[in-house]
């Protein structure tokens, strides 16, 4: 028997909202200028590790934004396994750029550190070991929570689509 030639994908597109608004498939990061004027996002900080900071699509993102008038600044310290001090740097950042929301792009723990950004920079670091599973935060927070918006670039935890985190 001869094996079978197997082609490219092209063409798998979707979007699913339960209740996190999910978009995949060829040529979907073009929809991020979008998706941020959507959310109500025109000063994002970009959260991500070294290694994808230099990839040709996160500079393809940067330009998207650039042209849709999204001022969006890069923080490309993320480590592998995120710990407080990578967070409260971020947090820095994050709050004295008076950015408006979080873009995440990486693996889980870009992800993930991007969601504890938001989260302590709207409660202090002090009081993130407070929200635990289950919790409702909205009525506990005394600020706004900023909006993420998270780009996989792996497919692994699921991270991209709740609201845990693990530091």
């Amino acid at each position: 028997m001869k094996p079978r030639k197997i082609g490219r994908i092209k063409g798998i597109q979707a979007n699913w909202k339960h209740p996190t608004e999910t978009r995949f498939g060829v040529g979907k990061i073009n929809e991020l200028p979008e998706v941020c004027q959507k959310v109500g996002m025109q000063n994002p900080l970009l959260v991500a590790d070294q290694v994808v900071s230099h990839l040709p699509f996160v500079k393809k993102i940067l330009e998207l934004n650039r042209i849709a008038g999204i001022g969006t600044q890069m923080f490309a310290e993320i480590l592998p396994e995120p710990d407080l001090r990578c967070i409260k740097k971020g947090v820095q950042i994050f709050k004295d750029g008076q950015f408006d929301g979080i873009i995440s792009v990486g693996g889980g723990s870009t992800l993930d550190a991007g969601k504890a950004i938001v989260l302590d920079a709207a409660v202090g670091q002090k009081a993130l070991g407070n929200y635990k599973f289950g919790s409702t935060i909205s009525t506990k927070t005394p600020q706004k929570i900023h909006t993420i918006i998270a780009i996989p670039t792996t497919a692994g935890t699921g991270s991209e689509v709740d609201a845990m985190q693990s530091l």
